[in-house]
């Protein structure tokens, strides 16, 4: 990064020097970069995944002194392009031995925020109410009973090669948020889907009345992870109203033991509304480094 991004969600200066904790982020600090100005830590090396989210990958990313070299190894190179600062964002829960590794090194562990993640203990959706207090099971059944009286159906699909109905609802859900719709992004996102996991690996989690989809959830599976990919909804029309966690919760939820699925990690944000379904919150953390030695 050459410099400061409006993204204050993932701008390095913002979240390390305290300026994004109106957010929620790094609300505890430390805040390493407070007393630092923009043009003492940019350019910057920004280690960050999609889906807010940073974890070693590959044979040794478990191996916490594989981690420490990698750590020192890129501290040299950005040392020698010239950047005057590196930031690793939202290290998940699985990337321990990297944040352990950055502990060991010097560098100023952040807690971040938290990711709600959903642990699988049930074998069927009766015993997943079973894990709720009696007034949520209430809830959770008059939702669906509601749904299910309003005449819309809740059903799973593999991901075709056209899917302008998603590309639409996904749109919808952007716009709601405050963002642009761009219907060519999102169908790039879909076909980067189809072209990366096989077909079993993805699950399209519909609601539907009148055949017309009124909400849906992509989830991708790896090995005992299911994860939530993308959402969306017809929000023009009212009996979407509780298509959401019908789509992105319920049925997962009963699908999940079957599948073998032992965690849902439905990331950031709504906190209350998913920990209300069981969730539990998950730190993640982050660590900046000013090349100049001054950490």
């Amino acid at each position: 990064m050459t410099g400061p991004s409006p993204n204050t969600r993932i701008d390095p200066y913002s979240i390390f020097s305290g300026a994004s904790s109106y957010q929620g982020l790094a609300t505890e600090g430390p805040h390493p970069w407070r007393d630092l100005a923009p043009e003492d830590v940019y350019p910057c090396l920004l280690v960050l995944m999609p889906h807010y989210e940073a974890l070693p990958v590959g044979r040794l990313a478990k191996d916490e002194t594989a981690c420490a070299v990698l750590l020192e190894r890129l501290r040299r190179w950005a040392g020698e392009q010239g950047l005057r600062g590196i930031a690793f964002e939202y290290l998940a829960p699985e990337a321990a031995p990297l944040t352990n590794a950055l502990r060991t090194a010097g560098w100023p562990v952040v807690e971040f925020a938290a990711r709600c993640d959903l642990h699988v203990t049930w074998s069927d959706f009766d015993g997943y109410l079973g894990t709720l207090s009696s007034r949520r099971r209430v809830r959770v059944r008059r939702e669906l009973r509601a749904l299910e009286e309003s005449g819309v159906r809740v059903a799973t699909r593999t991901l075709r090669d056209d899917e302008p109905e998603l590309v639409d609802l996904r749109c919808q859900l952007v716009v709601k948020y405050g963002g642009s719709a761009d219907p060519a992004k999102e169908a790039s996102m879909i076909r980067r889907l189809r072209c990366c996991f096989d077909d079993d690996a993805i699950t399209v989690v519909t609601a539907e009345r009148e055949g017309r989809t009124l909400g849906f959830g992509v989830f991708v599976q790896d090995g005992e992870t299911w994860m939530p990919t993308l959402a969306g909804a017809d929000y023009t029309d009212p009996n979407s109203r509780l298509t959401y966690f019908a789509t992105l919760f319920y049925k997962p939820i009963e699908l999940a033991p079957e599948r073998g699925v032992r965690i849902i990690p439905y990331g950031l944000g709504s906190w209350e509304a998913k920990q209300l379904r069981g969730c539990v919150a998950a730190p993640l953390y982050g660590a900046a480094l000013r090349l100049d030695g001054h950490i």
